[in-house]
């Protein structure tokens, strides 16, 4: 073998060689617990709500003859964990929650099931199920602000409040303001998410879901969405699982055969007259009060909250005054009071 070779076949080998070693390193750094809870079809425990033609991971709070509040989740594929202090609300309503399908601890299910419109469906089931005939109170967070004002935009008459925290963007213009920020990817953020890819491959079941769940839940926090812009210490707290599939499934139904972006949950608003409600964390870089001040101009009556020391999470980083603020929204008296601790308007 002339010198010449050999330098080629040992330069390759270095080359080939390092990557399979920080793979190596890689697995057995993250070796250790990789637990995925399961979903309502294998743990018979988790409490869940049903309808004549589906059931999913929820819970209800509050006496049946109150009126209803049903509550959505960010996602696509996220959960309600985050949004549990809502419960406070039960002395005076119903309150609702649910793992959208697909999403959190509710069925896996195929994609042809994950789109927009079999979501306002199947929301607007529960609230026949759960509500009966009265006009129903929406809060949406995030990505459930984005289905909750859809629905309102479609059952205008259904819908008697509507309260939104921080939701994202509700047509392809208002996305085309954030979408830059969220696209720009560092050198740390592809070192966690390889790092994450690695240790979900020590994840075994309990689903073929599981994997992709696992990692996703481990890249999707934003640093620009929360306070000192830093993804809390404590984020493994913020949801029981999220649904890869259903996020990518229902983010890709948006584009178009060209790619760009095509969606608008803004459709019908015309003939929604009440006054709509949008909170904003004070710490949100990307959809916070500036970004949602421009929102409200979808709507015919609607006005912006700030919450102080909250980015994206109002209710895990200011859940008191956030609820302060809801109350006095359904109660009708948040316009005649004056403005709590945090909101500049």
């Amino acid at each position: 073998m002339s010198n010449r070779v050999k330098k080629w076949v040992y330069t390759l080998g270095a080359g080939l060689g390092l990557p399979i070693l920080i793979f190596f390193g890689l697995y057995v750094s993250t070796w250790g617990p990789t637990p995925v809870p399961a979903t309502v079809s294998e743990d018979a425990q988790l409490p869940r709500l049903k309808t004549p033609t589906f059931e999913v991971h929820g819970e209800i709070h509050g006496p049946e003859t109150a009126p209803l509040v049903v509550v959505l989740h960010d996602g696509p594929g996220s959960d309600y964990r985050t949004l549990l202090p809502l419960k406070q609300l039960a002395g005076d309503y119903r309150v609702l929650f649910y793992d959208q399908m697909g999403a959190g601890l509710s069925p896996r299910v195929s994609e042809s099931e994950l789109t927009i419109e079999k979501s306002l469906a199947r929301l607007e089931a529960l609230i026949a199920t759960y509500g009966g005939q009265s006009p129903v109170r929406l809060i949406g967070h995030g990505w459930g602000g984005m289905l909750a004002t859809a629905y309102a935009g479609k059952h205008p008459r259904q819908v008697a409040q509507l309260a939104l925290l921080e939701p994202n963007f509700l047509t392809a213009e208002m996305a085309g303001q954030v979408l830059p920020a969220l696209s720009r990817s560092t050198l740390g953020f592809i070192a966690s998410t390889t790092r994450r890819w690695v240790q979900g491959l020590h994840v075994n079941g309990p689903d073929a879901d599981a994997r992709e769940d696992f990692i996703f839940a481990r890249v999707r926090h934003q640093p620009l969405f929360y306070c000192d812009q830093q993804v809390p210490e404590n984020w493994q707290n913020y949801n029981w699982r999220v649904g890869f599939r259903a996020w990518k499934t229902i983010t890709q139904s948006t584009l178009d055969e060209r790619g760009q972006l095509h969606l608008d949950f803004t459709k019908g608003l015309e003939d929604y007259s009440p006054h709509v409600l949008v909170l904003a964390g004070s710490c949100n870089a990307v959809t916070g009060r500036a970004f949602q001040a421009r929102q409200t101009r979808l709507f015919k009556q609607a006005s912006v909250a700030q919450i102080a020391k909250s980015g994206h999470e109002l209710l895990m980083d200011n859940p008191q005054e956030t609820l302060s603020v809801l109350r006095r929204y359904f109660a009708g008296t948040y316009f005649s009071e004056p403005p709590p601790t945090g909101e500049d308007g």
